[in-house]
């Protein structure tokens, strides 16, 4: 429904969010250490706010009507240390909780037998999902 109701903060947020995940996953893959994570999300943070701005500069003035005057005015005060401090919150969020989650996305499935109308079927559970065998 987001989707309909606003398509502008749609497409803002899929732009901001992919300006910082990507950017960020891209530096930790070829730089797998604790520095690399640090970098990716300092760099990641960085283009999200350039893209930020940037969107808020071409996309808000369609959507308010406003002039880009008015929009660039609001930024330093406004949306600069907004975006700041959700950035802040995302890198040390998932950098304190992407460590923990990946090594338990990564332990080996649980098998377990379900019994019932299928005795034979193998249940095989993990934080990933659920895989059903016969």
């Amino acid at each position: 429904p987001h989707v309909f109701m606003d398509p502008w903060g749609t497409l803002m947020a899929v732009l901001v969010a992919l300006s910082l995940s990507v950017p960020a996953a891209l530096i930790y893959r070829h730089v797998h250490t604790r520095k690399g994570a640090v970098i990716g999300l300092v760099v990641g943070a960085l283009l999200a706010l350039v893209a930020a701005i940037a969107g808020n500069l071409v996309i808000t003035p369609i959507y308010t009507g406003w002039p880009v005057s008015e929009v660039a005015a609001i930024i330093v005060p406004a949306l600069l240390p907004f975006n700041l401090i959700k950035f802040v919150i995302h890198g040390v969020v998932t950098f304190l909780v992407y460590k923990p989650i990946s090594n338990r996305l990564g332990q080996p499935a649980k098998r377990v037998i379900v019994r019932g109308l299928f005795p034979t079927v193998r249940v095989m559970t993990s934080l990933a999902g659920c895989i059903r065998q016969r």
